[in-house]
């Protein structure tokens, strides 16, 4: 171990290594912080582009989804935090005896920086907790160093360094005062840029447990009807916990009314938006009357487009347990009456409020090709494809590696409908490409529809039932995810292949559903049995039951 000399007196000094050990662990967090960077706007353009998917996960997740989605403006504070560390390590490692005020200045630092997530962001519980556990930690390290005289050297002895040679005083100032300014004004000035709605807007989920209850938010919006967090907390609690119609429908027109760009709005209601049209057409009347004041908002076109397009477009139930499932899946009763004819109407507003929505998210990195993909399927479930392709083909070149399997999708569909085979193929290989929606980060869902899809096109464009059962058998090789761990797969590839007497890929096919993905989906243990059935007469035997 190195032990270092007085330079006046030849005296040895106490081992210099908790310094360094306390050098690494701030030099670890700091790359924590760098890590953020990238690591807040991907997950929080996950949440963008599923935000039902989160909902229906455990509450945790879901606020810390959210959460993200709210950090984005702030990202490179995070990386200006993880910068300051490393210098601070640095400098704890070759000042030594300098190295206590480093790391004293470090956690002023960094508890500062939580202090100011909680007041810009509302993190109360998050921040606090993590500046309080972060004080401890420092705190006892510090303690135990310096009632071991390990950081308390002579006066002479302060500027001596690891080397034993002296260090000049300015660059005490280089490795302590100049990060400690630079993080105080880069600070300042990006939160000045930032917009000042960005860190007042915080998400229900960040509100302490006890004020997302309604006797705490209620009697605070009663005399703050602006409050964001609290309104959101409220419809989602009228909405999911406690369900109450009256009391989710008068939040939801405060809401419409202070803020209409929050997606609550629309999330919150589905299900009563079924179940009372009327209420739904006033809450778009609320919306479409603030027009003038977001002409530039994005977010507001989104929501506005989102709710004129619910129910526009009547639900594909083929069979009976389509139709259950669909209602089930939305919480309506089995009397409920679903819609057999398309409002055109409604489908033009939406039309022309996602083309708005694009057309005020241009120059930004994500929502573009978001809103373009929401606008192509609207579009071909209108059976207006060129109008589709078109959509798809101005979103391509801007399209990002998160967007891309699910536009990519959308156009192959617009391609194989404008009978152009080969490039619809081209296309769905990009899907199968690009897909990571997996689990494991490998192809879900996006892959497995664009391998069925490449199995319809093998068996109605080519006749090729071999390749089509390949295909079909492709789709099941691809890892679980939200979507097929909830909903399954299609199945109308596998019911085309059994009626021409492929029996075998549709029994592996429905089998494998079954096992990997869900354990129970009524439409594919139906057709495992009629395939399992298929093969007994085939082979003389009794069929095997599901």
């Amino acid at each position: 171990m190195n032990t270092l000399r007085d330079t006046d007196e030849g005296k040895a000094k106490p081992s210099v290594w908790p310094v360094y050990v306390m050098s690494v662990v701030i030099g670890l967090l700091s790359l924590i912080s760098l890590a953020w960077v990238w690591l807040v706007p991907w997950m929080a353009q996950g949440y963008t582009e599923y935000p039902q998917y989160f909902q229906q996960l455990s509450p945790g997740a879901h606020q810390f989804a959210h959460m993200m989605q709210r950090l984005v403006p702030y990202a490179p504070l995070f990386g200006l935090h993880g910068l300051f560390g490393i210098v601070t390590a640095v400098a704890a490692a070759r000042l030594r005896s300098w190295g206590w005020w480093c790391a004293v200045i470090w956690l002023a630092a960094y508890s500062l920086w939580h202090v100011f997530l909680t007041v810009n962001l509302g993190i109360a519980e998050v921040s606090l907790t993590a500046s309080l556990v972060t004080a401890a930690f420092y705190g006892l390290i510090i303690w135990l160093l310096a009632t071991r005289r390990q950081l308390f050297f002579p006066a002479k002895s302060k500027m001596v360094t690891v080397t034993g040679k002296k260090r000049p005083r300015y660059q005490v100032v280089l490795f302590v005062v100049v990060p400690l300014v630079l993080v105080v004004v880069g600070s300042a000035v990006l939160v000045k840029t930032v917009p000042r709605n960005a860190g007042e807007q915080v998400w229900f989920g960040m509100l302490p447990e006890k004020e997302q209850k309604p006797e705490a938010f209620e009697p605070y919006l009663a005399a703050h009807p602006d409050d964001l967090a609290r309104r959101e907390a409220a419809l989602v609690w009228y909405s999911f916990r406690e369900p109450d119609d009256q009391k989710l429908k008068a939040h939801t027109f405060e809401m419409a009314r202070w803020h209409p760009n929050s997606d609550e709005l629309f999330f919150t209601n589905i299900t009563l938006f079924y179940l009372d049209p009327e209420y739904r057409e006033r809450v778009t009347d609320v919306l479409e009357a603030q027009i003038e004041q977001y002409t530039d908002d994005h977010h507001f076109f989104w929501v506005l487009a989102m709710t004129c397009e619910h129910n526009a477009i009547p639900p594909k139930c083929e069979q009976a347990v389509d139709r259950e499932r669909w209602l089930q899946y939305y919480g309506l009763p089995s009397d409920y009456q679903i819609p057999v004819e398309i409002n055109h109407e409604r489908a033009e507003k939406a039309i022309a409020y996602y083309r708005r929505a694009i057309a005020a998210a241009e120059g930004e990195d994500f929502y573009p090709a978001f809103y373009s993909e929401q606008l192509a399927d609207l579009l071909m479930a209108l059976e207006r494809y060129e109008e589709a392709l078109v959509a798809c083909e101005a979103a391509l070149p801007h399209v990002e590696e998160v967007s891309k399997p699910g536009l990519y999708l959308s156009y192959a569909t617009c391609l194989r409908e404008a009978d152009r085979i080969e490039d619809a193929r081209n296309a769905l290989q990009e899907v199968i490409a690009a897909d990571h929606e997996g689990f494991d980060g490998g192809p879900g869902h996006y892959a497995a529809y664009a391998y069925l899809m490449l199995g319809r096109i093998a068996l109605e464009q080519d006749h090729d039932v071999e390749t089509a059962s390949k295909h079909l058998l492709s789709a099941v090789s691809v890892e679980p995810c939200c979507h097929t761990t909830t909903q399954g797969m299609p199945l109308h590839l596998a019911r085309k292949l059994l009626e021409a007497g492929r029996y075998e890929p549709v029994e592996d096919f429905c089998g494998t559903i079954i096992s990997k993905f869900i354990k129970t989906h009524r439409p594919t243990e139906e057709l495992l049995e009629k395939a399992r059935s298929m093969k007994a007469e085939d082979q003389g035997g009794e069929g095997q039951t599901y």
